[in-house]
């Protein structure tokens, strides 16, 4: 069971988590370099991009919900930070968010994915002038 993991187990968990934090990085880079956007090739791909890193982060979080230790309140405060700092990254990204205002889009359920999308964006800051940022 989980909770019966030794420490060196958080150590394998971080070392996934910020393995995945890098992909992640380096794929939203190639989503950035997309041309023509459609809802196939930037909406999918970009909202898969976000669950494999909330797959990667979810048993770090969850191993330090129940063997809550100093080691590991350390170690998702740390994560959490990294997880902060992308976000904050990608939704403040002028040239996603054009290519996401950009996209073309089908169906009614797409239409509303990509419209939460933009909202993120906005919310996220993007189009603020960089004092405000």
């Amino acid at each position: 069971m989980l909770y019966d993991l030794p420490l060196s187990s958080c150590a394998t968990l971080e070392k996934k988590f910020y393995d995945t934090l890098s992909l992640c990085e380096e794929k939203i880079y190639q989503l950035s370099q997309v041309k023509n956007p459609t809802f196939h090739t930037l909406v999918t791909p970009f909202n898969d991009i976000l669950d494999t890193l909330d797959q990667a982060f979810h048993p770090l979080s969850h191993y330090n919900g129940v063997k809550n230790t100093k080691v590991l309140q350390k170690t998702i405060t740390k994560a959490l930070s990294q997880l902060s700092t992308f976000h904050t990254t990608i939704y403040q990204n002028e040239t996603l968010y054009t290519l996401f205002s950009h996209c073309s889009s089908s169906t009614e359920q797409e239409k509303k994915a990509l419209t939460k999308i933009l909202q993120d964006y906005e919310l996220g800051g993007v189009g603020q002038p960089p004092a405000i940022k």
